[in-house]
């Protein structure tokens, strides 16, 4: 009897034994294809991810040239061209010329410009073998829209041909500045000292109407004018075909360090059409004693138009 117990007992505990080690073996089974069954499905998810970015893309497209076929279709001209340029009291002129799909007898047909919002206002417009052209001098408006307007006895169309948001930044453009500039202190000054040297060119310098007049450089200390360093054009020196090189050199100017202060470095000009150009080019904050450290770090200086 004790041995029949024994006997039982050993093979419920190898039953037992095994039965472990099949669910062991069967859980990290179920783990792994667990895993791997998760890993095919997040592959799956982000092909389908992938699949529905291109397709989005697609679609848009297709929607975007849809749109651009659909306005071609529906606009009023076939073609369509413009030109600003400077004229003399700071006033810019704009030429435009559009081809009409048609016109009827009785139609009026003109160009529109809105300035700053202030509202479509027609313009005078010359029409010919369905060709409407327009020269007109207008103030230097920051924004500008230009449209169209066909009317007849009965009803009156519109249509918007260009919208421009930064008018003085197309007549900006070809001005370009280079500054190295350096600031310096010891403790036996009772200033900093600002020095360096600036090149500026004028990519338009041939056209006599786009010349420069005056070209100057000016530091200024919390609003207070220290110092004006004129340009110097380099006759000899051409940049490229047509760029006038402009050439200004920073002596070791003092700047005041009683106190807390902004020097500001900026370049203006002026062309012969009349238009005021200025440029930040360098700015630094000084603390009183004699540190300075820069305002910004940026790379690229834009002139703009003062007018």
């Amino acid at each position: 009897m004790n041995r029949l117990n024994k006997i039982s007992v050993r093979t419920v505990f190898i039953i037992t034994a095994v039965s472990l080690c099949l669910n062991v073996f069967l859980f990290a089974r179920v783990a792994i294809m667990d895993k791997h069954y998760s890993e095919q499905l997040t592959q799956i998810n982000s092909q389908l991810s992938s699949y529905k970015e291109e397709t989005q893309k697609e679609i848009s497209k297709t929607v975007w040239e849809l749109e651009e076929i659909i306005n071609r279709q529906s606009s009023m001209i076939s073609d369509f061209n413009y030109h600003i340029e400077p004229v003399l009291g700071g006033k810019v002129k704009l030429m435009l010329s559009a081809h009409l799909k048609s016109h009827k007898d009785g139609q009026i047909s003109s160009f529109t410009v809105d300035g700053d919002g202030s509202g479509h206002q027609r313009i005078l417009t010359t029409l010919s073998d369905n060709i409407l052209t327009s020269q007109v001098v207008l103030p230097l408006y920051q924004t500008m829209a230009i449209g169209l307007s066909v009317s007849d006895q009965y009803s009156t169309k519109t249509e918007t041909l260009l919208e421009l948001p930064n008018v003085p930044q197309g007549l900006t453009s070809h001005l370009t500045i280079t500054p190295s500039i350096s600031m310096s202190h010891t403790n036996t000054d009772a200033s900093a000292r600002v020095s360096g040297e600036i090149y500026l060119i004028n990519e338009k310098g041939t056209q006599q109407s786009r010349s420069l007049k005056t070209h100057f450089v000016e530091l200024i200390y919390n609003g207070r004018l220290l110092h004006t360093i004129p340009f110097e054009l380099h006759d000899e020196f051409t940049a490229t075909d047509g760029d006038e090189l402009y050439y200004a050199s920073i002596l070791p100017y003092p700047i005041p360090i009683d106190s807390d202060g902004t020097l500001t470095l900026v370049a203006k000009a002026t062309d012969m059409e009349g238009f005021s150009y200025s440029c930040i080019f360098e700015e630094y904050k000084i603390t009183a004693g004699g540190k300075f450290s820069p305002v910004s770090n940026n790379k690229v200086s834009y002139f703009t138009i003062e007018n």
